[in-house]
């Protein structure tokens, strides 16, 4: 407990740290990295949209060695929310292309939660998925496959509207609507060939995988936690927002590709063996630098307390 708050305090430090200066795209605590490569070493680390040597640094631009007693690192990175979609059709599940149809916005269903006030079903994604604008509102139209999936003339399929939705102020990118009367629906992930069961906390390290709508499958390593990563939100009629979250890489076992694409938002990161989930995909790469590969993701956990929902 007393390491967890002394890295939580340091990256706090480190956010203060990063507000003050151009260019930064996230705090975390997680692995460093040397030459490009995943050390076993751990400490504070500066997300950066472009990295430079020591050499073109002033002092005034240089960041801390060291915060709290831990060593800091730079890693560039740049971050986006990942909307859109390709077309997948079926009862609703893990992985499903869903989304707001007034506000023209995709993504990937996470998995099925309850209402905690009413103990109905309910599809959770992210809310630039099933909000999509600052101008949605409860009761729109919430339809799979998502807008973007809809080929010319295909009819619109309501199966939920929106019912409630995380404040972006508090860090969380994340909504609900309660699933239309008659609509069937599972969490069994056909991937895994398991049911996405209770919540866990990530950990530095943890395998997870996760369905999502572009990607498909893909395999991943927690490399870091306690993270806030600011993410530009003015395409839906926001701002940018510190958005907290756990950083992802590829996992080296895997031959993933891509862990996350455009149209993966929204998508839940669980462990393959026992189902349990552990996170939100929110944002993913942006192709850039040389650790190009990454995802973000909400924990689960907070996620379900904020929305007031309870895994079933």
């Amino acid at each position: 407990m007393a390491q967890r708050s002394r890295t939580v305090g340091a990256v706090a430090h480190a956010k203060r740290i990063a507000q003050r200066f151009e260019g930064i795209t996230g705090v975390d605590f997680g692995f460093i990295y040397k030459d490009g490569k995943r050390t076993q070493k751990r400490g504070i680390r500066f997300h950066v949209a472009k990295k430079r040597s020591s050499e073109q640094l002033r002092d005034p631009e240089r960041l801390p060695d060291e915060l709290h007693g831990l060593k800091c690192d730079v890693l560039q990175a740049v971050y986006k929310p990942h909307g859109s979609s390709t077309t997948q059709l079926g009862q609703l599940a893990p992985g499903l292309s869903i989304g707001n149809l007034p506000r023209r916005a995709t993504g990937t269903l996470g998995m099925i939660v309850s209402d905690s006030e009413t103990g109905k079903p309910c599809v959770l994604s992210n809310w630039h998925v099933l909000a999509g604008s600052t101008a949605a509102g409860a009761g729109d139209e919430i339809v799979q496959p998502g807008p973007a999936s809809l080929g010319a003339g295909d009819p619109a399929n309501k199966v939920a509207e929106l019912l409630r939705w995380t404040n972006l102020d508090h860090g969380y990118d994340a909504a609900l609507g309660m699933i239309t009367e008659g609509v069937t629906f599972s969490n069994h992930n056909d991937d895994a060939n398991i049911d996405l069961v209770s919540t866990i906390e990530p950990t530095l390290g943890m395998r997870l995988v996760k369905s999502g709508l572009s990607s498909r499958f893909t395999r991943a390593i927690v490399d870091g936690v306690d993270g806030s990563y600011p993410i530009d939100y003015s395409s839906y009629g926001d701002t940018t927002r510190w958005m907290d979250g756990i950083h992802l890489v590829p996992d080296p076992l895997s031959k993933d590709d891509e862990i996350t694409l455009d149209g993966d938002s929204g998508s839940v990161w669980f462990q393959e063996k026992s189902g349990h989930a552990v996170a939100l995909n929110f944002s993913g790469e942006d192709g850039i630098g040389p650790l190009a590969e990454y995802a973000l993701a909400h924990r689960l956990s907070r996620v379900i307390e904020l929305l007031n929902a309870r895994v079933p």
